[in-house]
């Protein structure tokens, strides 16, 4: 994944056990032990001005799913399997860490005004500029799709996901539910 501003050029990528000591700044907050399995979300950082910073961040599991990180001015905004992080782009250092109460992991992370959504394996979550949540959604089963590589976008401010029995939700941007319909036949293959 690829994220850039008017300062900042940042190539991210998920590793399997890469070796650590090719990076400037390795960040372990769930001290995992790293003689097992591990997998880090990576950050090689280039400013405008030529200075670069190859940063890791550790955790047990990573999702491959995009947009997992958020580049806004010098903060960059990523999240990892239960847990958001903010990382300072010019010293590299984690300048805010939070835990969010998920039944699975995280998968996406969306700007939007005033805060972020999240897509979890468990729920959809809103949070503020502050990384406060604000509102939590969960369907009827976990929000991914057997039938179906589409399990959450947003539209025209309606945020859309699909559940495992089939059920499609349609939440506007302050998590009230609009519809929510079966489709693709996925709770006939149960």
């Amino acid at each position: 994944m690829h994220l850039h501003n008017e300062k900042y050029a940042v190539l991210t990528s998920v590793e399997e056990q890469p070796f650590l000591d090719q990076y400037d700044i390795v960040h372990n907050t769930e001290k995992i032990d790293t003689n097992g399995y591990f997998m880090t979300r990576t950050f090689r950082i280039t400013r405008l001005d030529g200075h670069s910073l190859k940063i890791a961040l550790l955790d047990l599991i990573c999702s491959n799913y995009e947009p997992y990180a958020a580049l806004e001015g010098n903060i960059l905004t990523t999240i990892l399997f239960d847990s958001i992080v903010r990382i300072d782009m010019d010293t590299g250092l984690i300048i805010q860490y939070e835990k969010c109460d998920n039944i699975g992991g995280l998968f996406e992370i969306h700007p939007i005004d005033g805060g972020y959504l999240i897509w979890g394996e468990g729920e959809i979550f809103r949070y503020d500029s502050h990384l406060k949540q604000i509102w939590s959604f969960s369907g009827r089963d976990i929000l991914v799709s057997l039938h179906s590589k589409q399990h959450f976008w947003i539209d025209d401010n309606q945020i859309h996901c699909r559940d495992f029995l089939g059920w499609h939700y349609i939440l506007d941007l302050d998590g009230n539910l609009i519809a929510d319909f079966r489709e693709f036949g996925d709770s006939e293959t149960l």
